[in-house]
């Protein structure tokens, strides 16, 4: 079996990491993935192609024109055509889009899977174009062999949007709970790093610069926080978390935190700085299946996070979770758990990472993804598949 895989861009966030380690473990299986990006080449493409998954980059950035965009719509289909697939799968809306647009002058019949990667908790905070996506990929949806979401909360808010129910599934994020799990040396370490005494509690936020991520409503909560207890301090972690941020840098001179705040920016190896912290928050308005509460969760960390997504069914009794877009109700929260001292989060932490590791195993992720498409597939192609998935 053959999957060609569209998605919007191939920056290192959390839809392409799903769809890495997701192709990964279709590989084991005997299913061979092809990657398509509308957006240039990222580095990143490399950690696909290191594994032998191709990877094809259209170009496709913000200002297109009209005729440029149509020369992507070829340069897509002119791959489809080459490569043959068995399965389209689309990842996000503007890759959902250029598929349905180009699926019908290849192949009517050629099975498409949509995956939709978060939820609509922010749409009216949107650009006007990126709701003009979601609208015109809710009439498309009709057209669609399966919607994949990640959660099944972003199944219900996209549903009672318009999007066609006939064909949805829910299919969660899946993580290696090997790579992520608890590093006692790590907190040392980074201590060092940040010239933090070891009873200092230190709060850790990771995620990209973007408005959907709500760090200032982060900030003015952790003001609070550190207001009441001094021995605290914030690592903000991500593309776009560094002092060359004006934006982010001003703003957090403006509340007094240049002390208590590092902006400490991308890292490669996550496994090694989730467990670093006491604690993990996420602020975010909106998300889909937050991956990186699901990663800290493995790591032994305990959590306090929005109530966006599928965050509460992560959390649920393990940690703390709170009103979104809620300065006071996020401030209240990171103080309940940094009141709890390390026995106690130590113990969410170990309860945390039982759920994650026995509900969203990459394995089990994986095989979900195999049956659905071994359903889509003619009748030949399932027997050769299943045929090659038990020699494997």
């Amino acid at each position: 079996m053959q999957v060609v895989h569209c998605i919007t861009g191939l920056t290192p966030d959390g839809a392409q990491r799903m769809l890495l380690r997701l192709a990964e473990q279709l590989q084991r299986r005997g299913v061979r993935n092809h990657v398509v990006s509308l957006g240039r080449r990222e580095p990143f493409a490399e950690m696909f192609e290191e594994r032998g998954i191709e990877v094809f980059s259209l170009g496709m950035g913000q200002g297109l024109s009209f005729l440029q965009f149509l020369r992507g719509l070829q340069a897509l289909r002119k791959i489809i055509r080459t490569l043959n697939p068995d399965i389209l799968q689309g990842w996000m809306y503007h890759a959902n889009f250029a598929l349905s647009l180009v699926r019908p002058t290849i192949t009517p019949q050629l099975p498409i899977v949509w995956n939709i990667r978060r939820g609509l908790d922010d749409y009216s905070d949107r650009k006007f174009l990126t709701r003009a996506m979601i609208r015109t990929n809710a009439r498309m949806s009709y057209g669609v062999s399966r919607v994949i979401y990640c959660t099944e909360e972003s199944r219900v808010q996209h549903e009672e949007y318009g999007f066609d129910a006939s064909g949805s599934v829910v299919v969660g994020n899946g993580f290696d709970a090997q790579k992520f799990r608890p590093r006692p040396e790590a907190r040392a370490a980074v201590r060092s790093k940040l010239s933090l005494d070891s009873d200092t509690t230190l709060i850790g936020n990771v995620g990209r610069y973007d408005s959907a991520k709500g760090k200032n409503y982060l900030l003015d909560a952790f003001a609070m926080v550190h207001q009441r207890n001094p021995k605290t301090h914030l690592v903000l972690v991500g593309r776009g978390m560094t002092p060359d941020n004006s934006q982010l840098r001003v703003r957090v001179q403006e509340i007094g935190l240049s002390s208590a705040v590092t902006l400490y920016g991308e890292v490669g190896a996550m496994e090694e700085m989730y467990p670093a912290f006491d604690v993990m928050c996420s602020s975010s308005v909106n998300e889909g299946f937050p991956n990186v509460i699901a990663e800290a969760m493995l790591s032994g960390v305990a959590c306090v996070a929005t109530d966006v997504g599928n965050t509460r069914r992560l959390l649920d009794g393990i940690g703390i979770v709170v009103a979104a877009r809620s300065v006071k109700s996020l401030a209240d929260g990171l103080g309940a758990m940094c009141e709890r001292g390390p026995e106690a989060r130590g113990e969410a932490g170990r309860y945390g990472r039982e759920r994650i590791s026995r509900l969203y195993s990459l394995e089990g992720i994986g095989h979900q993804y195999a049956k659905l498409y071994s359903s889509l597939v003619g009748r030949g192609e399932k027997e050769a598949f299943f045929a090659q998935k038990a020699t494997i």
